[in-house]
Parts: structure tokens; sequence; C-alpha cells
């Protein structure tokens, strides 16, 4: 895309992947930059006039790593690479934990969490970092939930509940808040001592012989419980200093709504279809996203279901175990109640993804619900618990009937993939990918099946060979092209000092649009445009980009988030908004003195610019991300007006002195009496949560030096 004009990738476009760019990259770019400052990560200077950074909650403004990495400065690029490999990493060392937690050997705890961290659904949402990073910290909560008792489990647990909150997104911060509920309430014994012969033999803590404590008496049960929801607590009051400014500006979204029918049928449109399921036993079996085909003159990728289905991406329906995870399932030990929790939460999580009446209930009922995305997403859960599942299954497969099982659910993995697809309604393009699809997937599958029986097989000898058939099938299906790599993003050039207005009109989920300098983008080369994407839009920043764009709604139809300039703008809008340069692919007649650039225009609007002052000049000196400075040269005690955005939280002083601000759209501060004026800026409710951190934090600190010095009496 122009301004960048790039050769033209080799792979199909995939909107997931741009998200993960125009997002992403972008406001983790923007964070370490104010961590490597000194500066606090509050707010974007560069979008919309001013926009919220902190605020925003997927930016990951005050997670730790982030905090870490942006000190140490650390390019965005090379710290995208150390934290994707960080959280793959820990959630599969999280779910081998709570493998190990309810009986599983070594060798089970190791393929659960190679199932989980190589699954599809993990390595399709690497790009999208918040994703994968609130939830490589949840198989680790849960292994604590199973022992909560334990002071230093229920500490683990609480720091887990903070960084999934701190790391920024908070649909999947409920999905996983959730189940770690879920799974605490039907505890009603402790953990079983031992379940594997591994264990009876190691005489290890679990106990000897496979014995098991007698039921748990309701006091027991009652603390356990109490202390999962102390833990909660606690966790939200360690991360109030983030997650509180975003409640408060998530009253003023666009996507704030009132729950609808219409909303609601909208809403489980999205939910995973009984096709898609074809996935279960195989990645690819609805095609590939990142294989090409040319249709209709454009290039697409073979993963067929965006065609049948509107929004569909291969991410957002990765409800996909593979083969061995898939067959596994057939050989949980059931007798076995530590599993029914986890078989429970697993099967409430994929009822609610395939579009049950269960989803109606939280959709009209669960305050804020009816402003998630799609129900579909909660596969992460089922995902999760079957990779637990299957990981428990592993120290049974000696046994001649848990193979024949395990067999069975390889049989009818094929089965899936072979007859699921053609409940989907395809025609045409559709349909024509659909039968290439389905007839190219039968060498990969029986390849997978075929590695997958071999390791089912070997295990009688040993049980390392199923943690080893997991990697091989997983490599062999997805694993290797699932996440993609390549050099960062280079910064866009421009005028630092001017704001721009790009002028776009159309997004595409399928094929990648003409578009110039999408939304976002800007940002990284420190340049002010008025647009921007983000799912915490404000209304006031939607109506801004409404009225600029000529009364015209500025999203494209298949994106709500995204905000564009049309090309129906109104020239005298744009001024007022202190646009001064107007970029398009094309000169626009309404404007003159186009300037040719490398595959686009930029022509000047007279205006007051970003700042002005009605008795001189005024030049801003600094945009940081928590302050900007104006400095003024004319006569003392006019007006100044600073077209950022006047959301609560921006104070102003000159002299030393606090100089009030007007109510209004913009900044403006009257009667200004000093030639350096300092914007500051500090969200609503940052106090309120600084105090409660500080409060939580001191207590923790507390609790544990009294446990240690009674550990140290006893």
């Amino acid at each position: 895309m122009a301004p960048w004009n790039g050769p033209k990738p080799t792979q199909p476009w995939d909107v997931l992947m741009a998200d993960s760019v125009l997002q992403s990259h972008v406001w983790r770019t923007l964070v370490l930059d104010a961590w490597g400052k000194g500066q606090l990560p509050l707010i974007n200077p560069y979008q919309f006039g001013g926009t919220p950074l902190l605020a925003n909650s997927q930016s990951g403004g005050f997670y730790p790593p982030h905090i870490l990495l942006g000190l140490l400065h650390v390019s965005a690029g090379l710290a995208g690479f150390l934290l994707a490999w960080f959280h793959l990493a820990l959630a599969g060392l999280g779910l081998n934990a709570l493998v190990r937690r309810l009986g599983g050997s070594t060798a089970a705890g190791l393929t659960g969490g190679l199932l989980f961290s190589l699954s599809p659904f993990m390595l399709g949402w690497t790009p999208l970092s918040s994703v994968i990073s609130t939830l490589a910290w949840l198989p680790l909560a849960l292994a604590c939930v199973t022992d909560v008792t334990n002071r230093k489990s229920w500490l683990a647990l609480t720091a887990c509940v903070a960084m999934m909150l701190l790391a920024g997104h908070l649909q999947f911060s409920a999905y996983g808040i959730g189940a770690i509920v879920l799974m605490a309430l039907p505890l009603s014994s402790p953990r079983r001592k031992s379940l594997t012969a591994e264990n009876a033999a190691s005489g290890d803590e679990r106990g000897q012989g496979g014995e098991q404590d007698g039921p748990s008496i309701p006091p027991m049960r009652l603390l356990r419980t109490g202390a999962v929801f102390a833990a909660l607590a606690f966790g939200f009051a360690l991360a109030a200093p983030q997650v509180l400014p975003v409640l408060s500006w998530s009253k003023e979204s666009h996507r704030r709504n009132s729950p609808t029918e219409d909303g609601y049928q909208a809403y489980i449109g999205s939910a995973i279809k009984p096709y898609e399921l074809a996935n279960l036993g195989h990645p690819m079996a609805l095609g590939s996203p990142r294989e090409p085909i040319e249709v209709g003159g454009k290039t697409i990728a073979t993963y067929w279901p965006p065609l049948v289905k509107p929004g569909g991406n291969f991410a957002e329906s990765a409800i996909s175990l593979g083969a061995i995870a898939f067959a596994l399932l057939f050989a949980v030990p059931w007798r076995q109640r530590e599993v029914w929790p986890l078989a429970a939460l697993g099967v409430f999580a994929f009822l609610l993804a395939i579009g049950t009446p269960l989803n109606r209930l939280l959709y009209f009922f669960m305050p804020g619900w009816s402003s998630t995305g799609s129900p579909g997403r909660i596969e992460a859960i089922f995902v999760l618990c079957a990779c637990t599942l299957a990981g428990l299954a592993v120290d049974h497969l000696a046994e001649r009937k848990t193979q024949l099982l395990a067999g069975a659910g390889l049989v009818v993995a094929l089965l899936l993939a072979f007859v699921l697809p053609g409940l989907a309604e395809a025609a045409e393009a559709a349909a024509a990918l659909r039968g290439a699809a389905t007839a190219s997937v039968l060498p990969s599958l029986l390849i997978a099946l075929c590695l997958a029986a071999g390791a089912f097989f070997l295990a009688k000898k040993s049980l390392w060979a199923v943690p080893a058939g997991a990697v091989l099938v997983a490599a062999w299906t997805h694993a290797l092209i699932l996440v993609p790599f390549g050099a960062p993003l280079e910064p866009p050039k421009g005028d630092p000092d001017a704001r721009i207005a790009v002028i776009n009109s159309q997004w595409d989920i399928l094929t990648a649009q003409p578009a110039l300098l999408p939304p976002n983008l800007a940002s990284l080369g420190g340049l002010h445009e008025i647009s921007g994407y983000d799912s915490l839009t404000s209304r006031t920043e939607v109506e801004m980009l409404r009225t600029a764009s000529g009364s015209n709604d500025p999203a494209p139809p298949v994106n709500g988030n995204m905000m564009f300039v049309k090309p129906t703008f109104d020239m005298a809008a744009l001024a007022d908004d202190g646009v001064t340069e107007v970029w398009t692919t094309q000169p626009m007649p309404q404007l003159t003195g186009a300037e040719k650039r490398d595959g686009y225009f930029v022509q000047k609007i007279e205006g007051p610019g970003i700042a002005s002052y009605t008795d001189g000049s005024v030049k801003l000196q600094q945009q940081a991300y928590d302050h900007m400075t104006a400095r003024i040269e004319g006569k003392p005690g006019g007006n100044l007006t600073v077209r950022v955005l006047a959301q609560p939280g921006w104070t102003a002083t000159a002299e030393g002195k606090d100089v009030p601000l007007s109510a209004g759209y913009w900044l403006e501060a009257k009667g200004v009496n000093g030639s350096v004026v300092e914007f500051t800026y500090r969200p609503p409710a940052l106090r309120t949560g600084t105090i409660l951190f500080v409060v939580a934090f001191l207590t923790l600190a507390g609790l544990s030096l009294v446990s240690n010095r009674r550990a140290k009496d006893v």
C-alpha cells in the first residue's frame, strides 16, 4: 500500500495480519517508546486529535513485560518477536503444570503443554499480541486453583489474574476469570495424591499407590472458593491503575449499546458454524489462510469460509485441536473425578462458541456482554480444556482399550474433515474452493493420522512418543506456516508539525484494498493524523470524523472500529479540526497545489493548524505521551486553542499557576498570562487505581511477611 509501495506479497491477504500491524505493532511501539523516554504511556497524540493510549486496554501500557522492554530500549520489532516466544512458552508451561496438578505424568504434562502452545488458536492469534498475552497466564492460573489454599499457589493465582488484566484484551480476560470461577465452584475434594504409576513409583509429594484423600468437608470447600475470590479481588486491585481508566473510557465508546434482538442476531451470526467443526481433527480441513489462489482476477486464500460467513477468519474460527488432541479426547479417563470440572468447563465453552441459547442469557443479562466481539472466541477455553484432558489421557495409552478408543478418534477426525464441509451453503467460487480444499486435504490428513497412530502405538513402550508425535503432527499440519515473519514496517515520512487527513474509502476482509496510509500507521512516523482505528473509539471522535467526511459514516461497512476521512470530505470542517495537509491517491479538484510523492499526492489546506493564539503565534514544542508544551509569542491575556480533544483528565498551567480550560470541543485556555503553557494528561480513575494498587501490594507484602515468620516459628 502507499506510501510504501513495496513488492506484492506472496501470501494472500489476511485482515487479522493487517490488524496486527495497524494496532498491536503501533501501540507496542508507542508504549515502549514512552517507557524508554521515562514517560507514562497515557495518550497517543498522533491519532483522532489525541486519543487515550493506556485506556484503550490492548496497548498494555502498564503490562510488566512491556515496561521492562521499554526501559531496556528494545525495539518494537524485536520485542514482538521475544514476547511471542515468551507467551507461547508460558502457555505451554502453565498447561503442563495444570496437567501435573491433576495427577498427570511428566510425559502427560509435556503433551498437554505442547498441544496448547502449538494449537492453531494460539499460533493463529500470535500476531494480535494482546490475545495470547492474556491467555498465556490462564493455564497457570487454573493450576493454582487446584491448590489455592496453599499460600504460594494463592499468591501465584493473584499475580496471574493481574497479568491477564494488564495484558490488555478484556474480552479474553473475562473468559479467563469466568473459567477460574467455574473451576473453583465445583471442587469438592482436594486434588488426588496420585493418578499414575509414575507417581506411585517415584513416591513424590502426591502420595503413594494412588491413594486419595477423603471427601472435603463444607468449611474447606468454602475456604477454597473464598480464597479464589480473594485472589480475583487482589488481582484486580493490582491491575487497577490500567483497568479503571479503561472502564472509565469505555463509557464513551461508540460500541456501547443496549441489548436488542437485532443486535443479538448479528452477534450470534459470528458463532462457530457446524461445518467449521471439520477443523477439529485437521486445522486445514477448510483450506489454508496462507495458500493463495486466483478467483475472479483477485488473489484470496484457499480458506473459503469468509466467502459464506460474514467476517469469517481462520483465527476467529480456530476451534481445531489436531489429530492427536482430538483422538485423545476419546481416551480420557472419565472415571477420575478430577477431570469432571475441566470437562464441564470445556463443554460450556463449546456450547457458547457454537451459538446456543446460553449466549442469549449472557447477551441480555450480563452487563457489557452485548458490546463484546464474536461469541466464537470463547473457543479458546474449549481448546485449553481439551488439551488438558488430552494430556491426562496419555498415561493410559499403554492399555489396549485406551489405544482402541484413541484409534476410533482418528477415524472420527477423518470423517469430520470430509462430511462437515458439505453442510455449508456454498455456491460458485465458494463451492469450487470447498471441493478443492476437501480433495487437497486428504494426503495431509492421512499423513497426520498415521503420525498420530504411530505415536499411540509406540506409547506402549514409551509415553514420550506422544509429545514427540504432537510436535511432528503440528509441524506437518500448521505450526510452520501460521505465524508470519518479516521486517518491521518502516515509519512513514512527513511534516511532524502538520496535522494530516488521509483520504480512504473502503476496506475489505478478503482482498487488500488500495488504501493510502491505513489508520494508526501515521503514529509510527510521529505524524499527526485525524483518523484512527480502535475498538474503544469514543462517540466524540466518530462524530468529528463524520462531520469531516461530509456527514457520511466514517467507518467502512466491514469494520465499524476503523475510521476514515472519506472522499466526500468537508474542507472547512477539516480546517476547523486543525488539518493542514490532505493526502490522496489522486489530486482532489477542490484543493490546489498538489505535491506528488511516491504513489500519492499532498495538498494544503489553509487553517489555524493544531494550535492557535488570538493575540500572537504559538508553537507546540513538545507532544509527549502524558503532556505537551505550547510556547506563545504575543500579547499576554489572549486565548490559546490546542486542537486536541478536550477529554476528561487534561489540566493546564502557565508560569506555575493553574489555567482554567473551557468545557469545549478542543483544549481552550482563556486569558493566558505566560509565554509557556504546560498541558498535562492524567486519565480519570488513574489516581483511584494507583491507590488500590498500593493498598493491595502492601497488604500482600504484609501477609507474606507474617506467613513467612509463622512458617519459621513452626
